[in-house]
């Protein structure tokens, strides 16, 4: 009878060994998350800086570009283009990184758009995999009431 008791005891804290350990291990050692390829940038022949007259207009909102894009309701930009100039049309960069885009990446497709890539999107290659970096590792601009910190900000100051 006793027996009984110690393989019982001894079968508890198996299990109980099992639940408080197996998950970490398994954490440990699970597969990393692979990011997700997205096809955004222009073929290298249309990649390249745009040499006409380019106009690039920001909205605060996907309601906003759709009336003025007048395309699917899925976009995050669009341009149009003449012989001699371009304009792209494009969200805020804060709606542009909740969708994982950013304004660099979507900026270098419609202007793929300007140099002639076609609406087909034929080529598109990935966005790189460093395209996208954490917010805190962003630049910012100071605050409007923070104190300058350039030699040529102090010596405007000094002279106010």
């Amino acid at each position: 009878m006793r027996a009984l008791h110690w393989a019982g005891l001894l079968a508890a804290i198996a299990v109980v060994f099992a639940i408080l350990v197996l998950p970490a291990f398994t954490q440990q050692y699970l597969p990393p998350q692979v990011p997700k390829v997205v096809n955004i940038l222009p073929p290298i022949q249309y990649d390249y800086p745009y040499e006409g007259d380019l106009t690039i207009k920001i909205v605060d909102t996907l309601e906003e570009l759709n009336d003025l894009c007048r395309l699917s309701s899925r976009i995050l930009a669009c341009s149009t283009h003449t012989s001699k100039a371009c304009l792209i049309v494009m969200v805020k960069d804060e709606i542009l990184r909740e969708r994982g885009y950013t304004t660099g990446l979507l900026f270098r497709h419609e202007q793929g758009h300007c140099n002639g890539w076609g609406k087909d999107h034929g080529g598109e290659r990935p966005q790189p995999p460093d395209a996208m970096v954490p917010r805190h590792m962003r630049p910012t601009l100071p605050h409007p009431d923070a104190p300058a910190t350039t030699t040529r900000a102090k010596d405007q100051a000094r002279h106010e």
